[in-house]
């Protein structure tokens, strides 16, 4: 994983063949910065075989194919240090995405938190909050004074929180939104990549 260099987590959010509609990125700030920049990730695409599964409700899944990739980012700090990270979701006049932020639940399932439509020169800061978790050695040696019994209780909970510890993004590009008009089609505003 590690042969290829990191890469700053800023994606295009585009429909095949057509113009970015928007862009989507993490962005950090150190601790007395001002200034946010993407964070640099390990990035792998991953070849899905099947479609993500994301449960609305108990009646209603839905099912999206198209590219994934898996993101490891590796936060480096001083203990004096503090990260801030933001989720920066920008579209562009005339267009429109979904942004749903949850959990991963599986290799092909994702259990979502929230969602929001980002349309026309929209900009959405989500922050993310961070908590970090023990490593195995230090999660072991906090707890070996503990009860056999309150032992128990800190491995479930432990195992809990790494269950949920990847977070998901998913996005889904909307075609043109346009006001209704007699002359207008939905493609007035929608540029076309003609290569």
């Amino acid at each position: 994983m590690f042969k290829k260099p990191p890469k700053q987590f800023c994606h295009s959010i585009r429909r095949p063949n057509h113009y970015p509609q928007g862009i989507l990125s993490i962005e950090c700030a150190r601790t007395g910065d001002e200034k946010f920049e993407p964070i640099e990730t390990y990035v792998r695409t991953i070849d899905v075989l099947t479609p993500l599964k994301i449960p609305l409700n108990a009646a209603t899944t839905i099912q999206l194919t198209g590219k994934s990739y898996l993101h490891g980012w590796l936060n480096q700090r001083f203990s004096t240090d503090s990260t801030s990270l933001k989720l920066i979701g920008r579209a562009r006049q005339f267009s429109s995405f979904k942004l749903v932020v949850g959990t991963m639940t599986g290799p092909d399932c994702m259990q979502p938190k929230e969602a929001i439509i980002i349309q026309n020169k929209d900009e959405v800061k989500v922050p993310l909050l961070l908590n970090e978790i023990p490593t195995a050695m230090e999660f072991k040696d906090a707890i070996i004074s503990l009860s056999p019994e309150q032992q128990h209780l800190a491995k479930a909970y432990r195992l809990m929180q790494l269950q949920s510890s990847i977070v998901g993004i998913c996005v889904n590009p909307d075609q043109a939104t346009v006001g209704r008009c007699s002359w207008s089609s939905t493609r007035l505003f929608d540029k076309k990549r003609y290569n």
